[in-house]
């Protein structure tokens, strides 16, 4: 249960953020949330679906401890690479 709260306030829905702000264009945001969207159903499905292998082979905490430094991994990406959007109109009114 903490997993699945720590995703969803997490990781889990940063791309729906990210993704809804980078786009200004309701065409180009459609597609970004449509591509952020299937990349993460993928990963989902090879991180769903291998992790009985990996706690099998390396045990559960060294495959959490994978995840977590994956994860601090993404967080130093996105603080140094992602653009500030703080002040950017991003909505386009027709």
């Amino acid at each position: 249960l903490l997993l699945v709260v720590s995703f969803a306030i997490g990781p889990g829905t940063m791309f729906v953020v990210i993704l809804s702000e980078l786009y200004e264009e309701p065409n180009l945001r459609a597609k970004g949330m449509a591509i952020g969207t299937a990349s993460m159903s993928f990963f989902s499905v090879v991180c769903n679906g291998s992790a009985l292998s990996i706690f099998d082979a390396i045990g559960p905490g060294k495959c959490f401890l994978g995840y977590f430094f994956a994860y601090v991994a993404c967080f130093l990406y996105l603080l140094v690479f992602l653009p500030e959007t703080a002040g950017n109109k991003t909505i386009v009114h027709h």
